[in-house]
Formats: C-alpha cells, structure tokens, sequence
C-alpha cells in the first residue's frame, strides 16, 4: 500500500510502500517493511493505493557527496525498486483522517496552480502547503544559493499541522 503521500517530481514520482507480502519463485510470503518506489509521475497514485509492483528490491544508491541510504534508513527505508510493473489493486485503503487530509491539500494545490502563473503557482504551493515537486530548478537552485529553501518545506508543514489539528477537531465535534 502506498503508505505517504507521493512526492511528485517533474519527471518521476516516489512512492513509500509498505509491503505486507512478497512473491519469490511463485511462492508467497507474509512480510512488513516499506520500500521507496520509484515510477514514472502518471498515473498517478495516492496516500492508501493498494498495489502490486513487480521489480527487483535494491540497495538505495551511494552519492559522492550524500548518503543517501542513511537518509533513506532514518525514514524506516532500506530498500529501493526503480521503475517497476505496476498494477494498481484498490484505492483508499488508507487511514481516513488522513486521507481527507491529503485530499484537502491536494485540491487547494489544484487551486493554486489555476489561480496563479508560474512559477509563482509552484512557490505558493512550496509555502503553503509543503509541496515542492513542482518547483523550477531554477527557482530551487535560487532559494538554495541564499539559504532559505528550507522556507519552502517548513511553511507547508506549519500549514499541514494546522489542517490536521481542525480535521482532528472536527471529527471530535461533529464525528467520523
């Protein structure tokens, strides 16, 4: 199932799986673990899609200058599967609260992307809701050289835990 919200990039999209069983030589095995999950940005996919992705499980890659396997191993990831068969199985298997979540902050970056040009549709969807995928290169590269990308990830967290907190809010006034 993809367990987090995808993270868009322009050309590619990342998924974190977590995996409940694995196929090797035709026979079935229960397993738990996550796996990052690389595939192209369409179809898309979402928080909770049940799927089954076909492909070899790798080691993350070793940068010259980042590890990325000890990045990836302090988000619980030690695998990863580049550009795999994919079927998708189900949706919306996921935690409802926040499914609801990322379905809010997915419509309100719809709406930013109609109301605004680029890349200013791009910067406001950065540091409102934490969505970087969409960014220019050169723009990220800007925001890099002056030491304030971080801006664009932490406003958007601000913005999520705020949306989280109503939603939790809501459900304990008005119910599920």
């Amino acid at each position: 199932m993809v367990a987090e919200e995808p993270d868009i990039r322009d050309r590619f999209c990342l998924l974190t799986f977590s995996a409940s069983e694995i196929i090797v030589t035709g026979e079935k095995e229960e397993v738990s673990g996550t796996a990052l999950i690389r595939v192209p940005r369409y179809p898309a996919y979402r928080y909770g899609d049940v799927l089954k992705i076909t492909g070899k499980l790798e080691t993350p890659l070793q940068f010259e200058d980042f590890d990325y396997k000890s990045y990836l191993a302090r988000q619980g990831i030690y695998s990863v599967i580049y550009y795999p068969g994919v079927e998708l199985l189900d949706r919306g298997q996921g935690f409802k609260p926040l499914q609801l979540i990322y379905s809010l902050r997915e419509q309100l970056s719809a709406s930013l992307a109609r109301a605004l040009p680029e890349p200013q549709g791009s910067l406001a969807q950065a540091i409102l809701l934490g969505l970087r995928g969409n960014i220019p290169d050169s723009l990220y590269e800007a925001f890099s050289r002056t030491g304030t990308a971080h801006l664009l990830a932490i406003s958007g967290l601000h913005i999520s835990i705020i949306l989280a907190m109503l939603l939790s809010f809501g459900i304990l006034v008005f119910g599920k």
